[in-house]
């Protein structure tokens, strides 16, 4: 009998063999709802599949981290199913209480997001749920305008949802030639050429050491960012430091160089910029939070 459930234990991991009869115990309909927290913890960055256990258990400081006390084929008498039940409960199910526990408010957003949508997105990250939110407003609005019928909705939905675009091949030359940074020290000259001379995108790390000033700067996607030594600054009758920051940049680019493809779309997204703002000035954090994360997301 043990040997039997192992088989058929086996079968359904691997889904290889007479695949449409198992899919019955597969997808058997449960009334829980399954979260991926691995998916929360990456970040979005989709890097879940690279995740492991034993590597969150050491990162959140879990007490025990153990190894599986038999090999996975082996057929397990009763002694060894209590060992294994053990297993489970003090090393997986309790980092993943633990887990769970640091992950409370990424569970509650997504858990609001429903509420408020519909859209179940218990297991998405921050770019699917953006994509699924505007798509869902995109979709009401062709049909308020009658472009589609409600019972078109689902179907609209999936085709547009799949849709993708080819873009040209960006010369950073090209977006840069009327920009002229007039750089004074050579390592910055020579850094320039070889930002005019990618193609798509550019990523590099820099190490800048003048005048006793230790700097690492690094480029890349997302922008410039440097990692100094622990140095005093003061602002002199010649010099001024000033620090300052942008309210939503990056949501405030994507407006302003129209790089939303669709009208209403873009035009749901200047909505929810401006509804943000009302939302954090007003203390109502779950709306400020679930609206950040479509701007950024």
């Amino acid at each position: 009998m043990l040997a039997r459930i192992k088989l058929f234990s086996d079968k359904v991991i691997s889904r290889e063999n007479n695949f449409d009869y198992l899919k019955e115990y597969i997808y058997y309909s449960v009334k829980w709802t399954s979260i991926d927290l691995f998916l929360f913890w990456s970040q979005g960055v989709r890097i879940t599949k690279k995740i492991s256990l034993k590597s969150l258990g050491i990162q959140l400081g879990y007490p025990v981290v153990m190894e599986l006390p038999y090999e996975p084929n082996k057929v397990l008498s009763e002694e060894e199913i209590e060992h294994i039940k053990e297993y489970n409960t003090v090393h997986d199910l309790g980092i993943l209480h633990l887990l769970s526990q640091k992950q409370k408010e990424e569970i509650s957003l997504r858990k609001n997001i429903y509420k408020e949508t519909g859209i179940n997105c218990m297991s998405y990250d921050a770019p699917k749920i953006a994509n699924q939110v505007l798509l869902q407003d995109y979709t009401l609005k062709k049909i308020e305008k009658g472009d589609i019928t409600k019972d078109q909705k689902e179907e609209f939905i999936k085709t547009t949802n799949y849709q993708r675009f080819a873009r040209t091949t960006i010369y950073i030359k090209d977006i840069l030639q009327d920009f002229d940074p007039k750089f004074e020290l050579p390592i910055f000259q020579d850094l320039y050429k070889r930002i005019l001379n990618s193609i798509d995108n550019f990523s590099e790390e820099l190490h800048v050491n003048i005048n006793n000033t230790n700097i690492l700067l690094s480029y890349g996607v997302g922008g410039l960012h440097s990692i100094q030594e622990n140095e005093m600054y003061n602002s002199s009758n010649k010099e001024m430091i000033v620090s300052s920051d942008v309210v939503s940049m990056y949501p405030n680019m994507i407006i302003n160089y129209n790089c939303i493809r669709y009208p209403e779309v873009l035009e749901r997204y200047f909505q929810i910029k401006s509804e943000r703002v009302v939302a954090k000035k007003q203390g109502n954090k779950k709306k400020d939070v679930f609206y950040k994360l479509i701007l950024n997301g």
